[in-house]
């Protein structure tokens, strides 16, 4: 009996240490401290959502037992509840996707970048460029006053970056859209008198754009995409060449330049006079410079607007006749020079000599 009795005294004082454990200060500390980290956050992510909703006392009053379905467990829960709970929900998501602030406007969270991709300068030029093209996609003579006015007002601001933007949107524009060669000539034309910076540019400009003239000899492995971009490239000349034209009779581009490009397209042409497959390249290259001799040709009706043309019709009597006048006869070691192109070159030969 006595050792039954000591059994249950020793169960006992069991009990009561484990129910009363003797646990450090420190330690009960740092529990409470985990215990409303957790109360006051959210879990992996999920929010703690009050199923009832945050407004249960607005809750469809129950149905009485009378009119209750005879076997549902569940029969007396209201369908408002259910929909309570989705409309708290869907306030709480909401609430996660925007930041609401003090005076009630709402705004979006930030989105991700990574810090390891450098895309500022590509961000800014691709803003630059929606900026501009969105402008310059509208140009027409209706709008032609607004346009120049909110290019002038980016001039005069000091944004060289756009400035550059603008002047390389449009010998980009003028090159593919030659209808609109006329109305960009004259707005660089104004915009060149009053701000003169603008004529260093184009020269840099002009000294890029040079480079399509340029005839790569074709490979037979090349590939659909650089056939695709070689034609694009030639597009650009006839378009190019029709911008210059009108870039001349604004008086916008220096004499040397204009020069230049002329003996560069020359060259390419005498460079394939020989070769049988250059017809079409031979072609083309006339088209450009007939499209720029138009701009120089001698109009009765018309005095010259600038000098300008005035020496570039002079010396085109000099060199540019000498060379030209060979391309405009038959001659049968130039296998690349169709009919086609001769008489373009007959044309401009006898242009020159009326000058």
């Amino acid at each position: 009996m006595s050792s039954l009795t000591q059994d249950i005294q020793t169960v006992y004082s069991l009990r009561k240490s484990i129910r009363d454990p003797s646990v450090p200060a420190a330690v009960l500390a740092s529990i409470e401290t985990i215990h409303r980290s957790v109360r006051t956050s959210d879990h992996n992510g999920w929010k703690t959502v009050d199923w009832r909703g945050s407004s249960h006392s607005h809750r469809a009053p129950s149905k009485p037992a009378s009119n209750r379905p005879p076997h549902h467990a569940f029969g007396n829960r209201s369908s408002a509840s259910d929909e309570t709970v989705a409309a708290s929900t869907s306030t709480d998501n909401r609430r996660t996707a925007w930041n609401e602030t003090s005076d009630g406007f709402r705004t979006p969270h930030q989105k991700y970048v990574s810090k390891f991709k450098k895309t500022s300068e590509k961000v800014e030029d691709t803003i630059l460029n929606t900026i501009l093209l969105g402008k310059l996609n509208k140009f027409s003579h209706s709008n032609y006053n607004e346009i120049k006015e909110f290019i002038t007002t980016i001039i005069d601001s000091g944004q060289t970056d756009m400035m550059k933007c603008f002047m390389k949107i449009v010998f980009e524009k003028a090159a593919s859209e030659e209808i609109f060669c006329p109305l960009y000539a004259k707005l660089l034309s104004e915009l060149s008198t009053l701000y003169p910076v603008l004529l260093t540019e184009m020269a840099n400009l002009y000294t890029q754009y040079m480079e399509i003239f340029d005839e790569v000899a074709e490979d037979q492995t090349e590939t659909y995409n650089e056939m695709c971009k070689r034609n694009v490239e030639k597009k650009y000349r006839r378009g190019y060449s029709q911008f210059l034209a009108e870039l001349i009779k604004n008086n916008v581009m220096d004499t040397d330049t204009f020069l230049k490009i002329l003996s560069k397209i020359i060259g390419q042409v005498e460079a394939n006079t020989a070769i049988p497959e250059s017809t079409k390249l031979i072609e083309e290259f006339a088209d450009c410079l007939m499209r720029i001799m138009k701009a120089i040709r001698v109009d009765p009706l018309k005095q010259d607007e600038n000098d300008a043309i005035g020496l570039i019709r002079l010396t085109l009597k000099g060199e540019i006749m000498a060379r030209i006048q060979p391309l405009s006869v038959r001659q049968p070691e130039m296998l690349g020079l169709s009919n086609k192109a001769r008489f373009t070159f007959l044309d401009m030969y006898e242009s020159i000599q009326r000058f």
